[in-house]
This record gives structure tokens, sequence and C-alpha cells, in this order.
């Protein structure tokens, strides 16, 4: 199926108008439909490039715009690949990934923290599916192989057998 679709204004740009108006629920609907490919592009270069790319594919998309001026991040030269992440700025100590109307402010917070101390990597992820989950290991900080996001990996904890209550007595 060859079907196009376009989420304007969605995320939490409607800020001040408050969580009515937030449509944050579209991406994992969208990711319960199969085999979409979304995309989030950052700015208008890029935002170009996601509409060609996906009028020159034939297959489902999910493109999630905004109608906002938002800052733009891409020059020129800029070549969206789809499913690579898109490194803005080469830090060393971590990774911070960002998606749509968003990203700019994250470009923004990784300058200012490198002028405090740790050098960050803003990346933004304007492909969420599908992603090529090899190119994130190249990322400062990325997690171990196999995973994609998620805290550190530590012993999960576990529950109390059912039949033990709260304050350690059998039931």
């Amino acid at each position: 199926r060859n079907v196009k679709m376009l989420g304007l204004n969605a995320g939490v740009t409607y800020g001040p108008l408050g969580a009515t108006h937030h449509a944050i629920a579209d991406v994992s609907v969208t990711r319960g439909f199969g085999s979409v490919q979304i995309f989030a592009p950052c700015d208008l270069p890029e935002a170009r490039q996601v509409v060609e790319y996906a009028a020159s594919v034939d297959g489902p998309f999910y493109i999630r715009m905004d109608s906002a001026a938002l800052p733009i991040v891409h020059d020129a030269a800029y070549a969206f690949k789809p499913g690579e992440p898109d490194l803005l700025r080469k830090g060393k100590d971590v990774a911070v990934v960002a998606l749509g109307s968003v990203v700019g402010e994250a470009l923004s917070a990784c300058e200012e923290l490198a002028k405090e101390g740790p050098n960050p990597s803003p990346v933004n992820l304007s492909s969420l599916l599908p992603p090529n989950e090899r190119a994130y290991q190249d990322l400062p900080n990325s997690p171990p192989p196999g995973r994609t996001s998620g805290p550190p990996l530590r012993p999960a904890r576990t529950a109390p057998p059912p039949d033990v209550l709260p304050s350690g007595d059998r039931r």
C-alpha cells in the first residue's frame, strides 16, 4: 500500500495550550500499524528531503511535521539518509538524542553544556523507523550491543512472592 500520512503540530508544539493539545501518542500508535516508515524532520531543509524521499518510494509513511518557525540546523550540504542518526556536532562524553521540533532546543542545550564541562553530541533522530541500530554504537556512551535506548543495564529487582505482605509477614 502506498499511503503517505502527515501529522501536523504533533508532539508538544502547542506547549502554552496545555496537555489537551499535545499529540504525543502519534508515533507509538503509528508504530502499531506495522511496516510504516516514521520520520520527524527537525527543520525546513530536512523536511523537504524527507517529503521528497517519501514521494519517491512506494510504501506507507508517517511524517511528523510542525508549522512553527523552527531553527534551521542543517546547511545546504545536508543530505538526509533514511534510518541514519544525524550527528549534529561531535562530542565525547554523552549523546543527546532528540527528534522533530525539539532538536533545535537540544542543540542549544548541548552547546551550553559544552561550555561548562561535559561535551555532549547532539543527535537528530529524524528516522524513527526503520532504524540503523549499528550506527548508534559509534555515539558516545552508546548502549551495549542489542540495546538502542534505555537506562544503563543493572540487575533486575525481583518482587516478593505473592504470598508475602509488604511488611514481610506471610499470608
